[in-house]
């Protein structure tokens, strides 16, 4: 009849063969060796004594019978459940002195039994049937020297970077292309717009050149203007004018070319400028212009360039066509002098901002480039009284001729006179 055992490691309820009754036997469960016992008896409920020290167990061979039969875990021995005999791990290599793991009663599956291991694990204990889980290393396991192994985490960021970079650099040079595609269309536009209007303006000049001047007086072509700027552009723009009209000055232009102002309208109640024509003479033409006095009626030919609103109707590259008579009194330096210095008021009084036409007279100086200090006849400084007069205009070879003692004719007008002094504004020299 076989014998029941408990182990008293893993507490396992075994069978042994009666003919294996006395000897000591090893658990197939935990290894642990089961002390020898002469009868099925089950142990009594007294604390069991310490049991005495085994002798060597013989090492049975691999192919041997296995004499154990086991007992099916749900069957428990009845009575009072033995208690377990203590074992010395010291003396017992295999006895780990390990308390009895709790059976699991739930799980069908599994019909033997679960032995509870200890919670502190001996270093000598090499046995264990578990699954060990691989424990993941972190980021702060690697060394700064080590490498890490390919994966998500330790996916290079370079090539994401390199797109963005040279998906950006596309997009700003698609920008800039098409900035610069756009700036030179219309630059090019532009020039050929300012080409065609060149052309058609050669053109126009062309045409209008092969046709008669027209003739005209300043307050006539002033008076178109002022009318219709349209109308009178489309009319005179281009075309080769001979502008009648009363000199109202000469000025230094821009380029030193003579600037002439013809008088057109009278400026409106209630404002100090009218309207006029310009004239821009040519330079080889300068020098026949001086020789026309102020409010003398003069003839130019040049071409009509346009208006500036209501301030002058614009005539260039013109020509000196004559002049009629002059209206202004022609007096010698000698005898304006001599009435000066017998009665200055009634001498300011008859010529004050009237314009003259002074003959006869010898520089003495020139003062600041443009103020001529002369006299009558004599030696320098040997006449009565000084004439000074203000020159708005006067060319280079006119310049040369400003020596002291030199003679010159003086066209101007008579602003009064001041500490023996008679004052010419305005004024420019004869040829």
């Amino acid at each position: 009849m076989p014998i029941r055992l408990v182990c008293p490691s893993c507490s396992a309820a075994l069978s042994v063969k009666d003919e294996y009754a006395g000897r000591a036997v090893r658990c197939p469960k935990c290894g642990g060796v089961i002390p020898g016992t002469a009868s099925a008896a089950a142990p009594s409920a007294s604390k069991p004594a310490l049991p005495s020290p085994l002798p060597p167990v013989p090492q049975e061979p691999k192919a041997a019978q296995n004499p154990f039969e086991v007992v099916n875990e749900t069957e428990e021995p009845k009575g009072e459940r033995p208690a377990e005999p203590r074992t010395d791990s010291r003396t017992r290599g295999d006895e780990r002195g390990e308390r009895p793991a709790r059976r699991d009663r739930g799980d069908d599956r599994n019909d033997e039994p679960v032995a509870k291991r200890s919670k502190r694990k001996s270093p000598d204990d090499d046995y264990d049937d578990r699954p060990v889980r691989k424990k993941r290393r972190r980021d702060d396991d690697y060394d700064d020297d080590g490498e890490r192994p390919a994966g998500k985490k330790g996916r290079s960021k370079l090539p994401l970077i390199l797109a963005i970079v040279f998906g950006s650099l596309i997009l700003c040079c698609s920008g800039v292309s098409f900035g610069v595609y756009y700036v030179l269309q219309k630059a090019g536009d532009r020039v050929q717009e300012v080409a065609n209007d060149l052309k058609n303006k050669a053109d126009q000049a062309e045409k209008n050149a092969n046709r008669p001047p027209i003739s005209i007086t300043a307050e006539e072509l002033v008076r178109e203007f002022k009318a219709d700027a349209t109308a009178a552009r489309e009319k005179y723009t281009n075309r080769t004018l001979i502008v009648e009209g009363k000199l109202s000055d000469i000025t230094e232009g821009i380029k030193d070319e003579a600037i002439v102002s013809l008088d057109g309208l009278p400026p409106p109640p209630g404002q100090f400028i009218g309207m006029s024509v310009r004239v821009q003479m040519r330079k080889d033409d300068t020098n026949r212009f001086f020789s026309a006095s102020r409010g003398q009626t003069v003839k130019v030919k040049g071409k009509c360039v346009g208006n500036v609103a209501d301030l002058y109707v614009n005539v260039t590259d013109a020509t000196f066509e004559g002049a009629g008579l002059d209206p202004n009194p022609t007096v010698p330096a000698s005898a304006l002098l001599n009435d000066y210095a017998r009665a200055a008021g009634a001498t300011d009084e008859k010529y004050n901002e009237k314009a003259i036409t002074i003959t006869g007279a010898f520089v003495e100086r020139v003062e600041n480039e443009s103020i001529l200090i002369v006299t009558g006849p004599g030696k320098k400084g040997g006449g009565k009284g000084k004439i000074r007069a203000a020159l708005s205009f006067h060319t280079k070879s006119q310049s040369d001729r400003f020596k002291p003692g030199s003679p010159v004719t003086i066209k101007g007008e008579y602003a009064g006179s001041r500490d023996g002094t008679i004052l010419i504004n305005r004024a420019w020299i004869a040829p």
